[in-house]
């Protein structure tokens, strides 16, 4: 219990504490809401999930961040087409990945040259060339509970 003065002269913080708790609070559901849907990947208004082979927008599940997934997906979001066929030229600007990612994209995008075939053979990072600027890399702790902590 708190007495009138200690309420009044809100000793404890609580006057101060108890929103800024519930605001923050309310920020991370809104945040979990949003990483829910991408994460279990509902039906959208077609009908098919939206990461879906119909949308052509869907890589091997489970993938980690490497040159050819990271390559994969860029090509996949740059032939989308509109409802008439149309080219709509997607450029990624952000990639969205759960804690324990973001080491290996930013080695994977900082790089100059990759060793393309496994032997020792180098090759210039067009990666590093044309995205190492443009891709911004969000680490999101909510993926990683999401999944029970698995990444």
């Amino acid at each position: 219990t708190m007495t009138r003065e200690a309420f009044i002269n809100d000793d404890i913080g609580f006057l101060a504490a108890m929103p800024a708790q519930y605001a923050s609070k309310a920020k991370r559901k809104i945040n979990r809401q949003v990483y829910e849907l991408l994460f279990e990947n509902p039906a959208i208004f077609d009908g098919a999930a939206l990461f879906d082979a119909v949308h052509k927008n869907l890589t091997a599940t489970g993938s980690a961040p490497s040159i050819k997934t990271l390559e994969e997906m860029i090509l996949m979001m740059g032939m989308q087409t509109d409802q008439f066929g149309e080219s709509i030229m997607v450029e990624p600007a952000t990639i969205i990945v759960p804690v324990g990612y973001g080491m290996k994209l930013h080695q994977l995008l900082g790089t100059a040259e990759i060793d393309v075939d496994g032997i020792g053979s180098h090759t210039v990072n067009v990666l590093n060339t044309q995205y190492r600027n443009k891709l911004k890399i969000v680490q999101e702790g909510t993926l990683n509970v999401l999944a029970k902590d698995g990444v």
